[in-house]
């Protein structure tokens, strides 16, 4: 039996389109410069920063959720890279680790001459968390979108399958507010059928709701968003918020603390790590505010320390 073949017109991209995925990745890429550049690393060699470690160091945490710190006695060089442990103890400690580099760099370390560094107590990486808040943050404005678009055009087309693709640019004409409409002699306006789907207007309830998931983007990074003054607020609710951002935010910092610890004590080293003290000024990039605003209205902007 011969296959049937139904005829399918060429699909013309209308003006209105929404770019889910390329939102996606602008979102991702915001929240993950916010959380790999939270701390800030001192005390490193010099050619340690001048290589980079310390950028690699917050990008391998937020991917990998877990660092080894070291030291090449060939090279005479403090390293720093990602690991697979090896020979484990009773307790799923790793006794060693190897360490690969795609630059041909491959390496057995013994414990006695690695320090482990983790993101958080259970080494869990950012990168998921992030990605979750990217595509909450792009569903919203992709919502928002086709709210605004329903009130532009808030009906359904009804047509024959011989004038599909007709009718489809016929609309797209409209889509885009030429004045002067051009159609074939074929085109039947009587075979259209339009249905009004009254749509309700909820794009500024949407914001409302993407304004909330970027708030708790920015609490599990450490940061307490935007207040504003026209926000009604209870003291309580945003102690509470506060609290939250600064538990998540003191969780990743002491486990790094923890670390330094750990390597000024084997390298006899002076590394220390803190929390970067221009997270308000990201902050204000991010939102298109003045610095006014940050440095002298304690009301509208919270930036934990």
């Amino acid at each position: 039996m011969e296959e049937l073949k139904i005829p399918i017109p060429n699909m013309v991209k209308t003006e209105n389109e929404f770019d889910f995925r390329n939102t996606m990745i602008n979102y991702y890429n915001i929240l993950y410069e916010l959380f790999t550049t939270t701390f800030k690393w001192e005390g490193l060699p010099d050619y340690m920063y001048e290589e980079g470690a310390d950028l690699y160091l917050e990008n391998a945490l937020t991917i990998n959720g877990k660092v080894l710190f070291f030291k090449d006695d060939v090279l005479n060089k403090y390293l720093l890279y990602t690991y697979t442990g090896q020979d484990i103890n009773f307790y799923g400690r790793p006794l060693a680790y190897q360490v690969s580099n795609p630059a041909g760099y491959s390496k057995k370390i013994d414990r006695q001459n690695g320090v482990e560094i983790f993101n958080s107590p259970f080494r869990t990486p950012e990168n998921n968390t992030i990605s979750l808040f990217a595509e909450k943050l792009a569903t919203c404005d992709m919502i928002m979108m086709i709210n605004l678009h329903t009130q532009k055009m808030p009906f359904v087309i009804s047509t024959t399958q011989g004038q599909e693709l007709t009718t489809k640019n016929f609309l797209n004409k409209l889509n885009k507010y030429e004045p002067k409409i051009f159609v074939d002699k074929n085109f039947d306006l009587d075979s259209i059928k339009v249905f009004n789907l009254n749509p309700p207007f909820i794009a500024s309830q949407i914001q409302q709701l993407k304004t909330s998931i970027w708030k708790e983007a920015l609490c599990y990074c450490g940061i307490t968003g935007v207040i504003d003054k026209a926000e009604r607020v209870n003291v309580e609710e945003q102690d509470a918020f506060n609290g939250e951002a600064n538990a998540w935010l003191m969780t990743r910092l002491k486990t790094r603390e923890q670390a330094v610890d750990n390597i000024n004590k084997k390298f006899a080293l002076n590394l220390k790590v803190n929390v970067r003290q221009d997270l308000n000024m990201r902050l204000e990039i991010l939102n298109g505010q003045n610095s006014t605003n940050i440095e002298g209205d304690d009301e509208k902007w919270q930036v934990l320390q």
